[in-house]
């Protein structure tokens, strides 16, 4: 019974000290604190991606807490520059349709999937080496047709834009 205490005292005082020195944080480098987010730039034909993605990215950096988000690019520390670059959308799931000819077989889309990329920079205000070079970040999100076909694809452009913004902002804050 004396050897299981002892066992278990020792086992407590290990696994206390094991993670001691071990704390959660940021990882940005140390003399970045905030980031202005100007508008994003729609490169794309599909209107209205350029605010929702500021919007996405906006609350992606809100959330993670590692930067400040400001609005006075002068005040930050650094800017995100960014764009989309590319949108897409495909079917990914099919159905067989009943055809009143037998000899034929016809498949209708049910399940799509929406695909954004988003390229951004980092720099700081008043110089002209980025902090971040250039990079991309993708999103997807999958939809069905119900109970329309434009609206479920417009929701499925903010997920999948809320998808590659928490991309951007993982490679803006960890690229130290």
């Amino acid at each position: 019974m004396k050897t299981r205490f002892a066992a278990l005292i020792v086992a407590c005082i290990l696994v206390s000290t094991g993670c001691a020195r071990y704390h959660m944080g940021s990882v940005m480098h140390p003399n970045v604190h905030s980031i202005a987010i100007p508008a994003i730039a729609n490169d794309t034909n599909e209107p209205r991606l350029g605010p929702l993605a500021q919007s996405k990215v906006r609350a992606a950096f809100v959330r993670d807490g590692s930067l400040k988000v400001l609005d006075d690019e002068d005040a930050a520390d650094c800017v995100l520059i960014a764009k989309v670059v590319n949108y897409s959308y495909q079917s990914r799931g099919q159905v067989q349709n009943r055809s009143s000819d037998a000899d034929q077989e016809v498949y209708v889309s049910t399940i799509y999937a929406a695909t954004v990329t988003i390229s951004y920079q980092v720099i700081r205000p008043g110089t002209d080496k980025p902090l971040v070079s250039w990079r991309t970040a993708t999103g997807e999100a999958e939809f069905t047709e119900l109970p329309d076909l434009e609206v479920a694809r417009a929701d499925a452009w903010g997920i999948a834009l809320a998808d590659a913004a928490e991309d951007v902002c993982a490679g803006v804050t960890e690229a130290w």
